[in-house]
């Protein structure tokens, strides 16, 4: 039962990975008229930090947005508000 159960999780996660991939190149296509195809390459790159923020650091996948996305996203908005404006 409990590989059953592990097996359904598993394919629900898979799935929602390759919905949110799906969505992602339709919204790009629809905005752009054009095939984006830097998209694989980050979603290779989310993917491959996700690994190893599981791998090698112990994190948690629940709690990694707390560790690594939040101060990822206030880096950016430091650099997008305050950096920019600075020195462009």
């Amino acid at each position: 039962m409990e590989t059953f159960i592990q097996s359904i999780v598993s394919g629900i996660l898979t799935g929602s990975l390759y919905a949110m991939i799906g969505v992602g190149l339709t919204v790009i296509f629809g905005v752009m008229r054009i095939i984006n195809m830097a998209h694989g390459d980050m979603v290779m790159f989310g993917m491959y930090g996700a690994f190893l923020s599981i791998t090698f650091l112990k994190i948690d996948p629940f709690y990694r947005p707390i560790f690594i996305h939040y101060p990822l996203d206030s880096c950016r908005l430091f650099y997008r508000r305050l950096y920019l404006p600075i020195f462009t």
